[in-house]
């Protein structure tokens, strides 16, 4: 049988499917940080929207970051959005149906965010997460004598925060730029929605190894090449004539502005010629802990000159 042939009940509204999504998130955030129930109240709109959960304490302001941080995580890791269809007898554990109505059909559709949440729902949802573009917490109330935790937030793709930072207008603007800042903003989008990999080596001028390299595979693979230098190489064609390293604290602060922002999901670690530099690129990934970590070790260069005068690759 077809999904279409299945009699579902109607929907009752038109929802915004980056902030229907972002509900979704929100919902298993809570759950995992806080150990509650899903929301027991939400009204999710296009311009802004609302949820309230029953706590155990006030969150703090730190907790308050924590859920946006992780909202914001969860989008750029690009989860796929899919759906099951069961019956009401082969609901898989730790689906709950108390929370829709009596006259609910018979045969439910499951909504799966990846492996992170699934949730009996009939709404229209994002193909994948990175589609929601940016989770933005606006306020949040708490209720002491109901313990109810209300959060405000908006959720939008990139595209929609730049036409509403532009305010654009064909009567107050020209034609010619309003189809500009259209195409910034799709060109915008399309990177928010790339994988980000982060890459730590040492720059090759000749453009045929280290930094310069990794940037173009990366980009030809479709992903956002982001980078922190390590080494600075004189060299030409013929070889190496010597070596800058990058003192370890630019190395870490370098590191550390990219992982702030883009959050790469891969790091790519390359040319690192001192067992300090190894212990900041570790405490790195430690602190983090990316998706992937790929460890390309360079041990000598094509001329046959020792890169790694430390023997840092046989550090423990």
């Amino acid at each position: 049988m077809k999904n279409n042939d299945y009699l579902f009940n109607e929907h009752n509204k038109e929802e915004f499917p980056p902030a229907h999504t972002a509900e979704h998130l929100l919902n298993q955030v809570m759950i995992q940080m806080f150990h509650c129930d899903r929301s027991y109240n939400a009204h999710i709109e296009r311009k802004k929207s609302k949820m309230s959960f029953i706590l155990n304490h006030k969150p703090t302001r730190q907790e308050e970051k924590e859920i946006e941080r992780r909202m914001n995580e969860l989008i750029q890791e690009d989860l796929p959005v899919t759906y099951e269809l069961v019956d009401r007898a082969h609901i898989p554990d730790g689906v709950t149906l108390d929370r829709l109505p009596n006259d609910v059909s018979e045969m439910l559709r499951l909504v799966h965010i990846g492996t992170f949440d699934i949730c009996p729902c009939i709404g229209k949802h994002v193909r994948s997460t990175s589609q929601i573009g940016r989770f933005e917490m606006l306020g949040t109330n708490w209720d002491e004598s109901n313990h109810s935790f209300r959060i405000r937030f908006q959720s939008y793709p990139i595209e929609v925060y730049f036409k509403m930072m532009f305010s654009l207008s064909k009567r107050r603007t020209s034609f010619l730029f309003v189809q500009f800042i259209l195409l910034l903003c799709n060109l915008i989008s399309n990177l928010m929605n790339q994988t980000a990999i982060l890459t730590i080596t040492g720059s090759d001028g000749t453009g045929e190894s280290g930094l310069q390299a990794d940037v173009r595979t990366i980009t030809a693979l479709g992903c956002h090449a982001v980078s922190a230098i390590t080494t600075i190489t004189i060299q030409n064609t013929l070889g190496i004539q010597c070596f800058y390293d990058i003192p370890c604290d630019i190395v870490a602060a370098q590191i550390e502005a990219i992982v702030n922002d883009v959050q790469p999901t891969v790091i790519k670690i390359g040319m690192i010629r001192s067992v300090e530099m190894l212990n900041v690129i570790v405490n790195t990934i430690v602190k983090y802990k990316p998706k992937h970590v790929v460890f390309d070790p360079v041990i000598s260069s094509f001329s046959e000159r020792e890169i790694d005068e430390s023997r840092c690759y046989l550090a423990d």
